[in-house]
C-alpha cells in the first residue's frame, strides 16, 4: 500500500487493514459490473481520492515488515521471559 488506494472483497483481515487506516473501500459484490462501478466512483470521488491516497502511504510506513518485526521480537521475548519464570518456580 504505498499511495494507492484499495478495493478489496470481504476478506476480514484486509477489510480490517482497509477501515482502520481509511485506505480504500469494500466490494460489495464481486460481479464485474459492481467492480467496474466501485473503481469508476472511486476514481470520480475528488475529496476521497486524495485522502486514502495519502492513508494508504502512511499505512505502507506504519504496517511495514519493519515495524511488525519489532511487535514479534518482544512477543517472543515476553514468551521466553516468562517461561523462563516457570522454570524457576
Amino acid at each position: 500500500m504505498s499511495g494507492v488506494p484499495v478495493l478489496t472483497s470481504d476478506l476480514k483481515a484486509i477489510v480490517e487493514v482497509v477501515k482502520t487506516h481509511d485506505v480504500g473501500q469494500v466490494l460489495p459484490s464481486l460481479a464485474p459490473a459492481d467492480i467496474g462501478a466501485a473503481i469508476n466512483a472511486m476514481l470520480a470521488d475528488t475529496k476521497a481520492l486524495p485522502r486514502m491516497r495519502h492513508n494508504a502511504h502512511s499505512a505502507a510506513c506504519e504496517c511495514c515488515w519493519e515495524k511488525e518485526q519489532e511487535k514479534l521480537v518482544r512477543f517472543y521475548h515476553r514468551i521466553l521471559q516468562a517461561d523462563l519464570q516457570l522454570d524457576q518456580e
